[in-house]
């Protein structure tokens, strides 16, 4: 009897894992260690997700061409255990000067994954002086330490730092030497401003040392960074699903990577995320929630952002147990990217008003909660924080972008006179006007 019960246990199990998996094999996908890249570099791919043991095709396609492969891999990947697989073979070619290329990735199990990458010249920011972690979010008064590779060996190459408003705020001359690698730095000015800064890397057209002419009316290649008074990265973040209440992908070494928004009947997918707050006093210009797209939806959606209400435990949640969010309109609304160009693309959500509550104690900080506006598919997935340690960055999860937090200072002693004296003339002022109507 005994062996009977343990028999239809196992049936049992096996069919909920069959039910499962359909769904749950959505989450296989592949990254790129960077989105840009130039001749010489090794494309390193990271695929996770996947079955464990399961073999990969990789398929690189010129993406005016989406018909006729551009490169297949010899040898396919295999996933380990976990469902994860690293691949070096691609190394970037002279060919492929300006090309934007799109990876596809088939297992042997059906499941597809894509991904792009280009070769566009190279220009990459790092929060380290080694030049270890990428990063491209940066608070007021931090360096920004920046590499060029592949730069032909003419000494003149030239940085712009440019803010959010076009002034170029530095000038940086690459002359110092001839090498195809060289590296700046740039220090953000301590009152920003904010938003996105660019920094252009321009080629010259001779070999004249700086200062030197340069080629054509744009610049070789140009990098975005974020920048903010306050910058936060990476948050408690999980998703659940409704076709299985008890799954947290948090606590899951197969879905822990990723953060997934779906709204279709039967398949309901909500993303948590929630960032731990420095301590400071003052009000909230502006707070903006950045996520990178991973696989953007195959049409364009609005994705709602809701302040949660109660606490929740990011290696427990799940449909089951989700915790509530505000009444009323959500916290803000953002359509969606779309397309292969939405891939690695990112999305902001305004919660200024939710990170001024937090500050100031009007409600407690629980994070958001992010789905998709209407009842349909398809599905869009984001990076999760876990992504970063994967990848060995600091580009792919959650940010959170604080601008001005403006604490109340007590006024100097020239600050008091001058209020004193506006309360006198004000008060003057008024006993004129009232003298001169009892005349």
């Amino acid at each position: 009897m005994k062996k009977v019960s343990i028999v239809v246990m196992c049936v049992v199990i096996a069919g909920m894992i069959s039910i499962a998996l359909p769904c749950l094999t959505q989450a296989a996908w592949i990254a790129t260690d960077y989105q840009s890249y130039a001749q010489g570099d090794v494309v390193k791919i990271t695929g996770f997700g996947w079955q464990p043991g399961e073999s990969v095709s990789l398929v690189l396609y010129d993406s005016t061409d989406l018909v006729n492969s551009y490169y297949t891999f010899v040898t396919p990947a295999q996933a380990d255990i976990n469902g994860i697989f690293t691949d070096s073979e691609y190394i970037i070619q002279p060919s492929d000067e300006g090309r934007t290329f799109l990876l596809v990735a088939e297992g042997s199990s059906g499941s597809l994954a894509q991904t792009t990458f280009d070769d566009a010249g190279v220009l990459r920011s790092f929060k380290d002086a080694t030049h270890n972690i990428p990063r491209d979010a940066f608070a007021w008064g931090a360096t920004v330490y920046a590499r060029a590779s592949a730069l032909n060996s003419r000494p003149c190459w030239q940085i712009k730092w440019i803010d959010p408003n076009s002034n170029v705020v530095a000038t940086h001359n690459l002359d110092a030497s001839t090498l195809s690698t060289r590296n700046d730095s740039f220090v953000v000015p301590a009152s920003g401003p904010s938003g996105v800064w660019r920094a252009e890397l321009w080629r010259p057209d001779n070999n004249s040392a700086c200062p030197s002419a340069f080629t054509g009316p744009n610049p070789q290649y140009t990098l975005y960074f974020d920048v903010a008074q306050i910058v936060i990265i990476g948050a408690d973040n999980s998703y659940i699903a409704s076709h299985t209440p008890g799954f947290n992908s948090n606590s899951s070494i197969l879905f822990k990577y990723t953060l997934d928004v779906n709204n279709e009947s039967g398949d309901i997918e909500k993303t948590f995320v929630r960032f731990i707050l420095p301590s400071f006093t003052g009000y909230i210009k502006s707070a903006k929630l950045r996520m990178r797209v991973l696989v953007p939806p195959s049409s364009s959606r609005t994705y709602n952002i809701n302040r949660v209400t109660v606490p929740w435990d990011v290696n427990v949640i799940n449909y089951t147990n989700q915790p509530l969010i505000a009444a009323g309109p959500p916290t803000d609304s953002q359509p969606t990217p779309t397309g292969l160009s939405a891939i690695n693309s990112l999305m902001r959500w305004d919660v200024t008003s939710d990170v001024s509550g937090f500050v100031n104690g009007s409600f407690p900080n629980n994070g958001w909660r992010i789905v998709d506006s209407a009842a349909t598919d398809p599905e869009g997935i984001f990076y999760s924080t876990e992504a970063n340690t994967l990848l060995g960055n600091e580009l792919e999860g959650p940010v959170l972008l604080i601008d001005d937090p403006i604490a109340f200072s007590v006024p100097t002693m020239t600050e008091w006179g001058m209020i004193i004296f506006m309360i006198l003339a004000g008060l003057g002022s008024v006993y004129y006007l009232r003298r001169r109507r009892r005349v």
